[in-house]
């Protein structure tokens, strides 16, 4: 098997790397920007979303969800950051808050709940 991939390499990579815009070099050298991809050029270029300026709608529901989580409750809120920011496994959260899974398990649930109930009725 490894000789037939050596041997693929031989006849098809190769030449195409002799006929120019295929050769090393192009996979080196910039791709251009397309004007009908701005996203594609953006992402091409390293950046994200995050580079980019919020739009006052989105900074105030940021805002917004923020101070709805500030107000759970401590080991709601400590679940849920651990869980969804951190990425951490309801089993790695029991460890470092000290308590059982089933705890994790209540804590993130009742913190969803309230989030939500929270966000509905506005109450940040």
């Amino acid at each position: 098997m490894c000789g037939l991939a050596v041997r693929w390499c031989a006849t098809v990579i190769t030449p195409l790397g002799r006929r120019g815009p295929f050769g090393p070099c192009a996979l080196s050298s910039p791709l251009p920007h397309h004007p009908r991809r701005p996203a594609m050029s953006a992402q091409l270029a390293g950046k994200t979303d995050a580079d980019r300026p919020a739009s006052p709608a989105h900074a105030r529901w940021s805002a917004e969800v923020l101070r709805a989580f500030d107000g759970l409750d401590e080991p709601d809120r400590a679940a849920l950051r651990l869980i969804y920011w951190r990425g951490l496994s309801q089993g790695q959260v029991a460890s470092v808050l000290a308590i059982d899974e089933p705890a994790v398990r209540v804590c993130v649930a009742r913190g969803l709940r309230n989030l939500a109930q929270r966000l509905r009725r506005g109450q940040t």
